[in-house]
């Protein structure tokens, strides 16, 4: 059982896959944690998810690109629970992971859903060591005390596919953050991969100059850096 947490979800209709696995996901929380609170953000030129009232829903309106961060940001911002879990939405894995993540959390900033090894499944139904997706991946899902989040904002300037978890990883190591990893490997579920969702992107080697500038950076630095990124409400 889940209490006091949210499960917050950065959403692109990219892809009817990308939506088929929102809806799996949504499914799969309410099946398995009783009252649990999830919130979804869409970043598009248009609204197109109309989700039933047991959803709290944010919008914003991006024309060109998908930034998970500004997304994430704004929920943890709105977020009143004590947890909160940042969830791709492709993302999945046992119950039981979800649960100690959590516990993890009463000696830790941060809990990794996952041993840093993502395997690649065809649906959500299928939990299956097969294909080998990614590895030291600080994606997919992470559980935070919202403390944290709402002084450790996600950093905006990582846009569209690329060095997201590879600059999240440096940032927690910069900041001393007190990160538990979970004894299990997790699990992305297929989808297909778009114009923003691969390495050619535009905004791939701007994320890598950020990722850069990031490792650069002292503590004070990083903190005052993030400290400056703006929440972006609507």
């Amino acid at each position: 059982m889940l209490e006091n947490v949210s499960i917050n979800i950065p959403f692109q209709k990219d892809s009817e896959s990308r939506l088929n696995n929102l809806i799996n996901l949504i499914q799969f929380l309410r099946n398995n944690f009783n009252n649990i609170t999830i919130k979804v953000c869409e970043m598009d030129t248009k609204r197109n998810l109309f989700i039933d009232e047991g959803i709290r829903y944010f919008f914003l309106k991006q024309e060109n690109f998908f930034c998970k961060a500004e997304c994430l940001n704004l929920m943890a911002l709105r977020t009143n629970e004590l947890y909160i879990i940042n969830h791709d939405v492709d993302f999945i894995n046992k119950p039981e992971f979800y649960i100690q993540a959590i516990k993890n959390l009463s000696n830790n900033d941060a809990c990794l859903l996952h041993n840093k090894t993502i395997y690649e499944i065809e649906n959500i139904n299928t939990l299956k060591e097969d294909k080998l997706k990614s590895n030291n991946y600080f994606s997919g899902a992470i559980a935070y005390n919202r403390s944290y989040l709402l002084d450790n904002k996600e950093n905006i300037n990582i846009k569209c596919f690329g060095y997201e978890s590879e600059e999240r990883e440096i940032r927690f190591d910069i900041l001393n953050t007190k990160t538990s990893i979970l004894d299990r490997c997790g699990y992305t579920v297929k989808h297909d991969i778009t114009r923003n969702s691969n390495k050619k992107n535009s905004h791939y080697p701007s994320n890598q100059i950020e990722f850069d500038k990031i490792k650069k950076m002292n503590k004070l630095e990083l903190i005052k850096y993030i400290n400056d990124i703006p929440v972006r409400q609507s």
